[in-house]
């Protein structure tokens, strides 16, 4: 049982091993001899918090029945009076936006791949009785800071996930406004929530802008609910074809007509990674100014998703889980 201890300090030596605290940016680190393991620290009193989702008991349980190259690895957990502690497998190449963001120009077959790896583990829960509920791009991190084309993408985050039975409906209403399905908002759902979501981050993937905007939470909601969107910005002029027709299968206002994973990964994009996309890079608005470089598409990329970072984190709670209603 590991002791309570503040960020950079050095632990009692254990078997041999000298370890000690340290902030790695996403997660506290356990460095032991020298060796960074991330240490994910969940306070007991936040079980059931204002958020009302943060069910910790129930996540190690979760992750280890889960083994998936695109799923985060639990190794180990420790728990005290005051905290639960999750060994996990180190990812040092950052959470999805940010490493978009990053490298800013991107064709749409990289696109693909990309949400080609977030269907994948999805799959893999659903077969084995396990809805997420909470995807979103914060909770995708890279395997490595390799290019894109390269890493892995890996689901990090398990704190609403859920262990449901075939046919059981879901009524707690946890999610993230941006990419929480229609059907959880009215407290009757089950695991298709989670495409829905998918279908959000593939569009904006794609545009660089969400299908569902608000200036505030409870507009997104309400645009939410009524499931219309609109494949009106420049960049979409030079989207294929198949991948609007993932999107539009995904973002189905019916759940029963909603794509499952196991039939997104059969869709022609996913499964021949964007057959008939332009060899143009994404790019959340078209600039005619003879950019054949590609610097004007990356730096208004960047700029723009790391501003539209920046707003969610200021003025809204977007980026975190929380309870709708009782």
């Amino acid at each position: 049982m590991l002791p309570v201890a503040k960020v950079g300090s050095v632990l009692p030596a254990c078997d041999g091993y000298v370890m000690r605290l340290r902030n790695g940016g996403y997660v506290t680190e356990l460095v032991v001899n020298n060796e960074v393991i991330p240490l994910l620290a969940r306070s007991r009193s936040n079980d059931t918090g204002a958020s009302g989702t943060r069910g910790i008991p129930q996540v190690p349980g979760v992750m280890r029945m889960l083994d998936h190259p695109n799923i985060v690895k639990l190794y180990e957990t420790f728990e005290d009076l005051r905290n639960v502690y999750l060994v996990m497998e180190l990812c040092t190449g950052g959470e999805l936006f940010e490493r978009i963001a990053e490298v800013g120009n991107f064709t749409e077959k990289v696109a693909a791949r990309l949400v080609r790896q977030m269907i994948s583990p999805v799959y893999y829960m659903h077969s084995r009785g396990v809805v997420h509920r909470d995807l979103k791009p914060e909770n995708f991190m890279f395997s490595n800071p390799r290019d894109v084309t390269e890493a892995s993408l890996k689901i990090i985050d398990f704190g609403v996930s859920k262990r449901i039975a075939p046919g059981q409906v879901l009524r707690t209403r946890a999610c993230t406004p941006y990419y929480v399905a229609p059907e959880v908002l009215s407290s009757k759902y089950t695991n298709t929530c989670d495409m829905w979501s998918i279908g959000v981050i593939a569009y904006i993937l794609l545009c660089g802008s969400p299908p569902f905007y608000g200036e505030n939470e409870m507009e997104i909601i309400r645009r939410v609910r009524r499931g219309s969107f609109e494949f009106d910005l420049p960049a979409w002029t030079t989207v294929s074809t198949e991948a609007k027709d993932l999107i539009e299968k995904l973002l189905v206002l019916d759940p029963s007509r909603r794509l499952t994973a196991e039939q997104a990964l059969h869709h022609p994009w996913i499964d021949s990674l964007a057959p008939g996309a332009s060899v143009k890079v994404c790019s959340p608005a078209e600039h005619d100014d003879g950019d054949s470089t590609g610097v004007l598409a990356r730096d208004n990329r960047s700029c723009y998703l790391r501003g539209w970072r920046k707003c969610c984190d200021r003025k809204f709670s977007w980026l975190r889980p929380y309870r709708l209603g009782p």
